[in-house]
């Protein structure tokens, strides 16, 4: 065993960290053994946080996290990092993850399909920041993106960054 690695039967210490900025959201850490089904740290969580598990998406380094993986099935070491996402936003096709940008830098994480119209997802942000529809303007690649695209209009990839900028000056 070298330094750092735990014993089949220790724990280790990792980290759920929230990839959607609610104000009182915080990191949380679980102490799991490396055969530990990943199902009990996503309820564990989800039962903390008061929200319905169905609506939340694990992922390691962009990668998802199932009900039956386990700490050694995934690598997982102490100080490993868990990010949590918000559900999918509706529509059909090949799931991808997308992030909305503010012009300060501050992301808010979506998986979408790819055959969903953007009116979805910029109606999900607008309610998601406590905005009006009329005041917003999202740019993928330096072009206006209009409600009737969809991210295969667009050639969207997995993890690809929509940039958001209010219409009228704050």
């Amino acid at each position: 065993m070298e330094i750092g690695e735990a014993p089949d039967d220790a724990r280790i210490i990792v980290s759920v960290v929230p990839a959607y900025d609610d104000e009182d959201e915080e990191t949380l850490q679980f102490a799991i053994r490396k055969t530990t089904p990943m199902r009990r740290v996503i309820e564990a969580y989800a039962s903390r946080k008061n929200k319905p598990k169905e609506d939340l998406r694990f992922l390691i380094e962009g990668e998802r996290v199932y009900s039956d993986s386990t700490a050694e099935t995934l690598d997982l070491q102490t100080n490993d990092v868990i990010d949590v996402y918000r559900g999918a936003v509706g529509g059909a096709g090949p799931l991808l993850l997308v992030v909305v940008r503010d012009r300060h830098g501050n992301d808010v994480w979506f998986k979408l399909p790819s055959a969903t119209r953007m009116l979805k997802l910029k109606n999900a942000y607008a309610s998601h920041k406590g905005l009006t529809r009329m005041n917003q303007r999202f740019t993928y690649k330096g072009n206006i993106i209009r409600d009737n695209d969809t991210a295969d209009l667009l050639q969207m990839q997995d993890q690809d960054v929509i940039a958001f900028r209010p219409s009228n000056r704050e």
